[in-house]
């Protein structure tokens, strides 16, 4: 009866295993992509840099603005001439309260370049929002790689636990048929009871580990993950690592570009700004103050401003923005420097992790072999369930090595992706 509630037992375990769906990491980084609200931020932007781009565009258009005032003075000009009276003059009076309504019309013709230097500059920013986004998107994935893994590596622990029980609990029931027929000691049987009353409490703690960081990586992609266990992931090792894919190292180029711009802003003030100007209006008086009737007027012409002279203050600009420049350029020299130790280092252990995984293997091999003699020596007496289980440990721990590197290995071709700023 008790074999047969053990092998049911076995039974619903594997339907629940069964039950249980798959959920690789590219599904969890594809929600990320999609799901997570910095995601949409790249579309907001760049709608933003659209309208900006429009608004610097229409400074090459004319401005046009429609004006009109009612003014009442104290006083106004007037001819004062003493003429003797036969000459009957009168001179005009210009009236004291004045109505003008005015269309006016400022057209540039000249800024040193201002404008196609503002369209540079709006550009480059989106450039710079985009790779800040970019690198916002890096470290999520990050995040999720990190999570996803140890989802996995506490499965993997999981479920070597419970091949460890397994083990443990056919010895067991072979151990009281023995007790039954005197051929073993009744503590043999309690010493191996202990240990699997002591593995279910590792697999239920195993199990809650495994909750806390699925409800973190469901917060994290937004996917209903209950039920579903992480996949082992293939990938291949073919990386070509380039520093232009890192996003730090594209908001650092943007950034010097920026500089560029802002000293060739700075240096159009050099040049004169020419703009025409037209005006065309209606009121009293027009043009001619000295008349008393409404009449429509215009005016056209052009005015050019220059300012050659401010005492340096545009040089010591530059000078700065240069400064700035080559601060830039010197974080870039670091960034390169750390981004190839980095990546040397990330090789080098995926190259040992690899040769980890070879002697794992012998190991294992190694070890069933020590597990199945120490296992035939408690059988026979000459071994207690001490040692056996000591044994069965060392066997199962060689086959938990062997995952964690499995999984190690994926962890660093996903983190040398990361830091070759191509993890999509």
């Amino acid at each position: 009866m008790k074999r047969l509630s053990f092998v049911m037992s076995i039974l619903l375990l594997s339907l629940f295993v069964f039950a249980q769906q798959n959920i690789t990491l590219e599904e969890c980084l594809k929600a990320i992509d999609e799901q997570h609200p910095v995601s949409s931020q790249v579309e907001l932007k760049q709608k933003q840099h659209q309208l900006q781009q429009k608004n610097i565009k229409n400074s090459r258009l004319p401005d046009f603005s429609m004006n009109a005032q009612a003014t009442y003075q104290s006083d106004v000009t007037e001819i004062a001439m003493d003429l003797p009276p036969m000459l009957n003059v009168d001179f005009p009076e210009v009236k004291q309260d004045q109505y003008k309504i005015t269309a006016d019309v400022n057209q540039l013709i000249y800024s040193g370049g201002k404008i196609n230097i503002s369209e540079d500059i709006e550009s480059v920013n989106i450039q710079q929002e985009i790779a800040a986004h970019a690198q916002d998107m890096q470290s999520l994935k990050r995040q999720t790689c990190e999570l996803f893994f140890n989802i996995l590596l506490l499965y993997k622990q999981q479920e070597i636990q419970e091949n460890q029980k397994e083990i443990l609990n056919v010895k067991l029931h072979q151990l009281k048929a023995a007790i039954k027929n005197g051929a073993a000691l009744p503590s043999d049987s309690a010493e191996l009871s202990s240990e699997l009353r002591l593995l279910d409490q590792k697999i239920a703690e195993s199990q809650s580990n495994i909750q806390s960081l699925q409800a973190s990586l469901s917060y994290l992609t937004g996917l209903d993950l209950n039920n579903k266990v992480p996949a082992n992931q293939v990938l291949d090792s073919n990386i070509s690592p380039a520093i232009s894919d890192r996003p730090e190292y594209k908001q650092m180029i943007l950034a010097s570009q920026q500089m560029s711009l802002q000293q060739s802003i700075v240096k159009s003030d050099y040049y004169p700004t020419i703009i025409a100007f037209g005006q065309a209006g209606y009121g009293r008086p027009g043009l001619d103050m000295f008349s008393d009737e409404f009449s429509t007027f215009y005016i056209v012409g052009a005015k050019v401003s220059w300012k050659p002279f401010d005492w340096n203050s545009r040089k010591r600009n530059i000078e700065i923005l240069k400064a700035k420049q080559d601060e830039i350029d010197l974080k870039q020299q670091s960034f390169r420097k750390s981004f190839n130790s980095e990546i040397t280092a990330s090789i080098n252990r995926i190259e040992l992790i690899k040769n980890l995984l070879a002697s794992d293997r012998e190991i294992i091999a190694l070890r069933q072999q020590v597990m199945h003699s120490k296992s035939r020596q408690l059988d026979n007496g000459t071994i207690t369930s001490s040692d056996y289980i000591k044994a069965v440990k060392t066997y199962t721990n060689s086959k938990l090595q062997l995952n964690i590197h499995k999984i190690e290995l994926q962890k660093a071709l996903f983190d040398l992706k990361y830091k070759s700023g191509q993890l999509k």
